[in-house]
């Protein structure tokens, strides 16, 4: 077979011309995987539209920084396995996969002109054919990966990459690949409460892993009954004796044993308690300590004017102007030119999320993404000029005013860059996700015999394109590593990859940092610790959200405009929905703890739904108190479209 010479037009550049053994043309397009014999004739929509990559989808819809800058935050409910073909026959089953297609315009036109997508969905819906079956169809798979949700990342350990123009994600955990999008849309959260006669949801699940899970637990069982109850100690080890040997069937007829249920009681307590005790108590004596020193909390108060328009101007005019222990100590108001609004936490917040998307954004030439999640890390650069040392200064100072407001800011950083900021030794371990090859490197150097590898204490790394060494310390080129000083080379070489190029930003940084905010005071944290403060949880739980959600006014969780309400949250995007988390809390940020732990006004204050105004009213929110203002809609459609307009239009303030 051989590529024939012709002229295309633009538009027919998706097709390539061939000739076959006996000399007859075909032609293919290797978007669509479609052949034909005829030449596409474009004029007469004989073709079809190469696919839009699924990453420029989001990427077109704004410019701004607002919505351009990528976080690694993402949205989970009932966590699944990771399977996007299994999640896939549940979406597709869903009643809620009717209102999905009518609201997706490019799958809807999709669905109406291919019989071959239709054949697929019903086949699937009938008969739980699997989507594997169908996956050698360009458009049903174009068709599937429509519902994803684009706005998320990629889950952990997922990666897309390009492969003969097609899109394909491969699953490096599972070592598997999928043309189908592992981000579809899961409707799985509805938590409709229910009378006892009727089982929980997750009872199902529960029960499936009760056995292996109590089996598991029998000698803790048993060194609990015997420090809290010695004196029926011995009865509940021959009941738990019962259960090893005989498995589910012991459970099943101990299931209401009172022995039992009162030691896994005490169990489950201990672990609890363990685990928090072990998780808070750092982060808690963290803000007792700045408590004594009064941070944030002295008699003079920082008013801010700012502009929303002119955010990073205002915020190098205000913040680089005050004296560090001014800022250190004062309390913070903020007010956003041409609003009028009383500053109790709402602002504030705002103000921190808004100027960390700005100031730290890639784009701006200081910080670059970490590898596939979105993690950022310093860009090696000179720092010569002066309005590169203030910029990174402010960086510093922005860090530090963050933590000591509580308020969080809408940027992940690498590990390595939060032990930077404690100022405490990188060692190999941190670099295990971020740089694989690396770490794998040093480890087996660790573990081999390295004298007759004749190696000396530098560091060898590529300077554009040529090779440059450094010494890891004085002499160091003269210095054999040997199996006795292998050790000190790893960690010599572990200090110098995390700083290489940055040493003089990351000087800048610690210095504007550390004059707000001791590096002393953050050294009984553990980095993740100080992750979780700074930027507060990764992820936004659906099911912990409605929870630890209260209603005001009329409304309660069983209200059919409740019922709307959360059943619109679920069909939102990733981005929408962290949208309106800022515009009623003023923060799109989740603390660490959950929803339970929502702020307001230097106290806990959960999400607050309250019944206001009429049908005709949009929804308003009170960012201080964190409180949506939600009239009572006549229909879901209503109070979507209401909704998504308040959120895109709404985000300035007035006093009530």
């Amino acid at each position: 077979m051989e590529i024939a010479s012709s002229s295309q037009t633009p538009s027919e550049s998706q097709w390539k011309t061939y000739v076959d053994a006996k000399k007859r043309k075909f032609y293919v397009n290797h978007v669509t995987k479609e052949t034909r014999w005829t030449k596409p004739d474009i004029l007469n929509n004989n073709s079809i539209e190469p696919m839009t990559p699924i990453h420029q989808k989001f990427a077109d819809r704004s410019d701004s920084a607002r919505n351009s800058f990528i976080t690694p935050r993402r949205t989970i409910a009932i966590r699944s396995d990771g399977c996007p073909k299994n999640d896939l026959i549940h979406f597709f089953k869903r009643d809620e996969f009717k209102t999905a297609l009518y609201e997706n315009h490019e799958a809807m036109k999709i669905y109406n002109e291919c019989s071959v997508v239709r054949h697929a969905i019903h086949r699937i819906q009938k008969d739980s054919d699997p989507p594997a079956k169908f996956e050698n169809q360009p458009l049903f798979v174009r068709f599937a990966n429509s519902f994803a949700d684009v706005t998320q990342p990629l889950p952990s350990g997922w990666e897309c990459i390009s492969m003969n123009n097609r899109t394909v994600f491969l699953n490096h955990s599972n070592k598997e690949t999928s043309f189908f999008d592992p981000r579809i849309r899961r409707f799985e959260t509805k938590t409709t409460k229910r009378g006892r006669s009727v089982p929980s949801r997750s009872s199902n699940q529960i029960k499936n892993k009760i056995d292996h899970a109590l089996i598991s637990k029998c000698e803790d069982l048993r060194k609990i009954a015997q420090d809290n109850f010695p004196q029926i100690a011995e009865r509940i080890s021959k009941k738990l004796m019962l259960i090893e040997r005989f498995g589910g069937l012991a459970v099943a007829s101990l299931a209401n044993d009172l022995d039992i249920t009162l030691a896994l009681s005490m169990l489950d307590s201990s672990t609890e308690k363990s685990k928090k005790t072990e998780e808070g108590d750092s982060i808690k004596l963290f803000y007792e300590e700045m408590k004594k020193e009064k941070l944030g909390k002295g008699p003079s108060r920082l008013c801010w004017k700012v502009s929303r328009d002119r955010l990073l101007d205002d915020a190098f005019r205000v913040i680089l102007s005050v004296d560090p222990f001014v800022l250190k100590k004062s309390r913070l108001h903020i007010r956003f030119e041409g609003e009028l609004a009383l500053d109790y936490g709402g602002l504030s917040r705002e103000f921190f999320i808004l100027l960390s998307r700005e100031l730290f954004h890639p784009n701006n030439g200081y910080f670059e993404y970490e590898g596939n999640d979105y993690h950022l890390q310093l860009r090696p650069r000179g720092c010569e000029s002066e309005k590169e040392r203030k910029w990174l200064t402010l960086c510093g100072k922005v860090l530090a005013l963050a933590i000591i407001h509580r308020c969080y800011i809408d940027v992940f950083f690498s590990n390595i860059f939060y032990k930077c900021l404690q100022r405490k030794p990188i060692d190999l371990s941190d670099f295990q996700e971020s740089d694989a090859d690396f770490y794998k490197s040093m480890n087996w150097l660790l573990e081999n015999d390295v004298d007759a590898l004749e190696m000396s204490f530098v560091y060898s790394s590529m300077v554009n394109g040529k090779l440059t060494e450094q010494e890891l310390l004085n002499g160091g080129d003269k210095k054999i590593v040997t199996n006795s000083n292998k050790t000190e080379f790893v960690e010599l070489m572990c200090q110098k990859k995390s700083t290489r190029g940055i040493e003089k930003p990351l000087e800048i940084i610690l210095e504007s940092f550390s004059q707000i905010l001791k590096a002393d005071i953050l050294n009984g944290m553990c980095s993740s610790e100080l992750k979780r403060i700074l930027s507060g949880s990764l992820e936004l739980d659906l099911n912990d959200w409605r929870i630890n959600t209260i209603y005001k006014g009329g409304y309660s969780d069983c209200h059919i405009v409740i019922e709307w309400f959360w059943e619109v949250i679920e069909t939102m995007t990733n981005q929408e929905r962290f949208d309106l988390l800022l515009f009623v809390t003023g923060s799109s940020s989740v603390p660490f703890e959950g929803f339970s732990a929502l702020r307001g006004n230097d106290e806990i204050s959960k999400f607050c739904i309250e019944k206001w105004g009429d049908a005709t009213s949009l929804p308003r929110a009170h960012t201080c108190f964190n409180r949506l203002q939600l009239p009572s809609y006549n229909t879901k459609h209503n109070l979507k479209s209401k909704l998504q307009q308040a959120i895109s239009n709404g985000m300035s303030y007035s006093i009530e």
